[in-house]
């Protein structure tokens, strides 16, 4: 199985990702946060600790020495952190992309010495954000607040409608959490 059938289920993932993000930076932005600091910190470990782990693989699919990011993200204030989120989304696809051309039996190797397929570490890597958005929905549900909608349907007919994936992710690029955090 070659990558490129990956790159639909990455474009969705990026596309829920910013969906996500746009409503916590807007969640910021109003104050909301303001009056559950405990919500935005869970919120905060569990995008650091999932950002963490998928910067250490994509140093592994790119090549790089693995590096530790946990104590980076963690000393970010909350809107860096949802803009290094989308970044390290676009850094996602770029690498899907990348390898998009790459055998099945090609494979980077884990921390415990373990040589895994680039098929299985993406498909990892997506199935772990959206647990990740899951779980963030589920703290936001915690506090009646309505998380966004992010499903898989949803996603498709919008895209539908625009013009394709493509068009979809054009437009979440320009999203306000981007354009808020510089």
């Amino acid at each position: 199985m070659l990558v490129t059938s990956l790159m639909p289920r990455a474009r969705y993932h990026q596309w829920a990702n910013v969906q996500l993000t746009d409503f916590l930076l807007q969640a910021e932005q109003t104050g909301t946060f303001d009056r559950h600091e405990e919500t935005r910190s869970k919120v905060h470990d569990v995008l650091c600790r999932t950002m963490a782990v998928d910067c250490r693989w994509l140093d592994r699919l790119e090549g790089r020495e693995v590096d530790n990011y946990a104590a980076r993200f963690e000393a970010m204030d909350f809107a860096v952190l949802l803009k290094a989120r989308s970044l390290l989304d676009a850094r996602l696809m770029a690498a899907v992309k990348r390898i998009s051309t790459a055998a099945a039996d090609e494979t980077v190797t884990a921390s415990n010495g373990i040589k895994i397929g680039l098929t299985a570490v993406v498909r990892f890597m997506l199935a772990r954000n959206q647990r990740q958005r899951s779980h963030v929905a589920g703290i936001l549900s915690a506090l009646e607040m309505m998380p966004p909608l992010m499903g898989e349907r949803l996603f498709e007919a919008r895209t539908r409608k625009r013009g394709g994936p493509q068009a979809e992710i054009s437009n979440s690029i320009d999203s306000p959490a981007l354009a808020a955090v510089g």
